[in-house]
């Protein structure tokens, strides 16, 4: 979606923020959040490192990734920056993300699985690590964290005390 009173025209261009953040932060990770390619400013795409494209299983989603790329190779962007990152898996939803993958000649980075616990636990105000860490979408997630920052791998908890001390990180502890 567009903003409100938006004219669906060029984003602004936003070289000199990414330029900035790039100066403070080792990763800078942009959501265009479904902005057609025709609006994402040039700059932007010539500054990525990497360009991931999320899709799900569905036949609109996929009808939209095959125009999202046709658009890329028109513009002579279609290179090896971009990955695939399958939302929403469920086994029995039809395509699997090999075959979509195939499909669309993108290397598959990461495969999410569907989480109604992720939506409950944001509607709470929580984080799903606080109310299910065990959860499979959470492990779908590690590896694009490695993949974002190597040195996160060794932030990860590893010994069950480190994992106890996670889990009760976010509880309100008595102090009288």
């Amino acid at each position: 979606g567009q903003p409100a009173g938006s004219d669906g025209g060029l984003l602004p261009d936003p070289a000199v923020l990414v330029q900035r953040l790039r100066g403070v932060f080792e990763t800078v990770l942009c959501d265009l959040g479904g902005v057609p390619v025709r609006q994402i400013p040039r700059s932007l795409f010539n500054s990525a490192d990497e360009i991931w494209l999320v899709a799900d299983q569905a036949i609109g989603t996929l009808v939209s990734l095959d125009q999202v790329l046709k658009q890329l190779e028109a513009m002579g962007l279609r290179d090896t920056r971009l990955q695939l990152v399958i939302n929403r898996h469920e086994e029995d939803g039809g395509l699997a993300p090999a075959q979509i993958s195939e499909r669309f000649s993108l290397p598959l980075l990461a495969t999410l699985p569907d989480c109604h616990r992720l939506r409950s636990s944001a509607n709470h105000g929580h984080l799903l690590l606080q109310d299910a860490p065990r959860d499979p979408y959470l492990r779908a997630l590690t590896p694009l964290l490695l993949h974002l920052d190597q040195a996160a791998a060794l932030a990860l908890p590893r010994s069950w005390r480190e994992k106890l001390a996670l889990a009760l990180g976010g509880l309100q502890w008595k102090t009288k």
